[in-house]
């Protein structure tokens, strides 16, 4: 029995056929402990030594890569998990998109820089422009926030509605003059930069159009 590309394939066709699971590979490292529940989001510093990871029950880790599956640090605990993580460019500055409504910013030996906050909803994703001067963040709410790390100021007056769901992941282009969106409702839009932090107070089209 065959069945056409794109039609739906019968269930006899595949009654009593065995599903084998495919054992799971085996990696080189598995970090001991840290996140009791889930582990949510992992990152490496540029420079390959660290690598930061989070999880569910708030805790963050950072882990010397010479010394793994040791040489994990606690870096201390959030009242919610953190859902992302992004590095700076330099290395010196990391941040954690988090449940609670806020972006977490962190400097390179572990220690809280600052908390900002400001977000409608919990953070989904984070990101640092190439120049490390921006960070971007994406809402559950579908929304886009912008920050200056430098000063830890917003860059716009408030969030941007950008989707109709939520943002699931963000990136800048290379040349950072551009960000690319991924969301729950289905769509990936690209954004100028400029076009964002003109007027938030403005509707924006992708693309600065």
């Amino acid at each position: 029995m065959s069945a056409e590309i794109g039609s739906e394939v019968p269930k006899e066709a595949t009654a009593g056929v065995a599903r084998e699971t495919p054992p799971l590979a085996r990696p080189e490292f598995i970090l001991p402990h840290g996140h009791k529940i889930e582990a949510w989001a992992a990152a490496y510093t540029p420079d390959g030594k660290t690598l930061i990871t989070s999880g569910s029950s708030g805790l963050l880790m950072r882990w010397e890569v010479d010394k793994l599956p040791g040489g994990g640090k606690l870096l201390g605990g959030q009242s919610f998990g953190a859902n992302a993580i992004a590095v700076a460019p330099d290395g010196r500055l990391f941040a954690t998109g988090n449940w609670d409504h806020t972006i977490g910013l962190w400097g390179a030996d572990g220690g809280q820089l600052a908390l900002l906050k400001g977000h409608e909803d919990g953070v989904r994703s984070v990101a640092f422009s190439p120049d490390g001067r921006i960070v971007a963040a994406g809402q559950w709410t579908g929304e886009i926030h912008l920050w200056k790390a430098a000063t830890l100021a917003p860059l716009v007056s408030r969030p941007i509605p950008a989707h109709s769901d939520m943002i699931f992941d963000l990136a800048f282009s290379p040349d950072g003059k551009h960000i690319a969106t991924a969301s729950k409702d289905g769509t990936v839009k690209v954004w100028k930069v400029t076009s964002l932090t003109t007027d938030s107070s403005e509707s924006h089209d992708p693309a600065g159009r």
